[in-house]
């Protein structure tokens, strides 16, 4: 949920109010109940899986777009 301020900023229509509530209440109570389920297992973080896009690694000189690798390495 963006503050009034930054619907402005975007032009974005504001939500009429009830949606706010709803939206702000089911934030709380899916806080609530989460602490009453039991702790994971195994850590479940982006930072914690593999990287898809490259499963072998990689250095920062192999990042780029193909065609601008070579000027974009030149200096390395």
């Amino acid at each position: 949920m963006f503050d009034d301020l930054t619907l402005t900023a975007f032009g974005s229509p504001h939500p009429p109010g009830f949606v706010c509530h709803f939206v702000e209440n089911s934030l709380k109570l899916r806080g609530y109940v989460s602490r009453w389920l039991l702790p994971r297992r195994k850590p479940d973080f982006f930072t914690d899986s593999k990287l898809r896009s490259y499963p072998n690694g990689y250095s920062l000189s192999d990042i780029g777009p193909t065609k601008m690798l070579k000027e974009l390495n030149r200096n390395n």
